[in-house]
């Protein structure tokens, strides 16, 4: 997995999914296959900014992980909705990120997550290759 860019900003996409205009810790991943020699997911995370983000603009993830950067900042997510979609043309953006053909449809997921207390910590867009990932449902 390739970080991409840790920064602080605002996200159209994110202010759209979560229903208002926010200030964000955006990370940027890209998980990238040698062998084929493009990126399979493209991984856009925005977490609304808190007390504490900006140390992680400055010193990256704590050992790589997300998950752990937020849980040393005493931050747990305790439920969440993720929804899957299609891509249908890859933009000219994406594709030149994950070096792929323009215009393929791509698996697209969103995911909301939430702290104990219902307030948003992390809204995450992540375009998959869907020769490599898909949805599994049991019931």
């Amino acid at each position: 997995t390739r970080l991409l860019g840790i920064n602080a900003g605002s996200s159209l996409r994110a202010d759209q999914r979560l229903g208002g205009k926010g200030h964000y810790l955006r990370i940027d991943r890209l998980r990238f296959c040698r062998k084929a020699g493009q990126g399979i997911s493209l991984e856009r995370s925005r977490l609304p900014w808190r007390d504490g983000f900006a140390s992680v603009t400055e010193t990256g993830l704590a050992g790589g992980s997300l998950n752990s950067t937020l849980a040393a900042l005493g931050l747990v997510a305790a439920s969440g909705e993720e929804i899957a979609g299609v891509v249908p043309t890859l933009s000219a953006v994406d594709a030149g990120i994950m070096q792929r053909v323009q215009g393929v449809p791509m698996l697209r997921l969103e995911r909301v997550t939430r702290d104990a207390g219902g307030e948003v910590l992390e809204y995450v867009e992540s375009i998959l290759d869907p020769a490599r990932f898909g949805l599994r449902i049991e019931f």
